[in-house]
């Protein structure tokens, strides 16, 4: 093809029709350009289309992750409210009507209101997607506001963890371990634990005016760990609602 242009370009040349040539060099010329915006077309199609099977595949994994997450959160939420219940109830037992409480009710309040869990949410696909750069073939800027700042929104929440996980480890079951033995609470807790040879002092406890207190201190530091986790199910439900939204594009 190449050859046949030139020899059409010879021929003009030797017959001295300079308008002719003229106007055919500036056809090929037209001709090229066109060929060059017809590959940079196909070029950038190929490139659009990288970039929304990219997107399509980010958004799936995305949407299992968060998915996993939702379910964890839900049961972690689960755990602190039942906590959270407990510590309301040993609040109103005290060295008069504790012995009105089977040992068992009680040994069970206990150990539920030390229930220690912590939201740990898989960031593996999020962070994937940042470290990568990725996030520039995510399409919706709610989504991308939601990548960008999950991480710290879940840091957030794991203040009031640790701050509630303190106050357990280091004061609520030192605390109870003086009067009730940790083998009382074991079998509510999961674990097999021997019972304890000495008889438990329930009384002392619930007349214990550091344990009044701390158990207080503790329900106020609860609550603000479910208000935490509630934020962060209301913000993983709408980033779970805007990713169905955007699958069904691809469908």
């Amino acid at each position: 093809m190449i050859q046949y242009f030139r020899k059409i370009r010879q021929s003009l040349l030797t017959e001295n029709r300079l308008r002719k040539y003229l106007l055919y060099a500036i056809g090929e010329i037209v001709l090229v350009v066109i060929g060059i915006l017809i590959a940079l077309t196909i070029s950038t199609w190929n490139e659009k289309k990288k970039d929304r099977e990219l997107e399509a595949f980010a958004l799936n994994s995305l949407f299992e992750e968060l998915s996993g997450n939702e379910k964890e959160l839900q049961k972690t939420m689960e755990y602190h409210q039942r906590s959270t219940g407990a510590l309301v109830r040993l609040m109103t037992i005290d060295s008069e009507n504790y012995a009105t409480f089977p040992n068992a009710v009680l040994d069970s309040l206990l150990a539920e209101a030390q229930w220690a869990w912590t939201f740990n949410p898989k960031m593996g696909v999020i962070k994937s997607i940042l470290s990568t750069g990725q996030i520039k073939n995510i399409h919706n800027p709610e989504l991308r506001m939601f990548i960008t700042s999950f991480e710290d929104m879940v840091d957030d929440g794991r203040e009031e963890s640790a701050m509630n996980n303190k106050l357990i480890v280091e004061q609520f079951v030192p605390l109870v371990n003086r009067y009730v033995g940790e083998g009382s609470r074991g079998k509510y807790l999961g674990f097999d634990v021997k019972e304890s040879r000495f008889e438990p002092e329930y009384r002392d406890l619930f007349s214990n005016r550091e344990f009044e207190s701390l158990i207080a201190y503790m329900i106020l530091w609860r609550q603000d760990q479910q208000s935490e986790e509630i934020e962060v199910h209301k913000s993983i439900l709408k980033g779970l609602s805007i990713l169905e939204e955007e699958l069904k594009k691809y469908h």
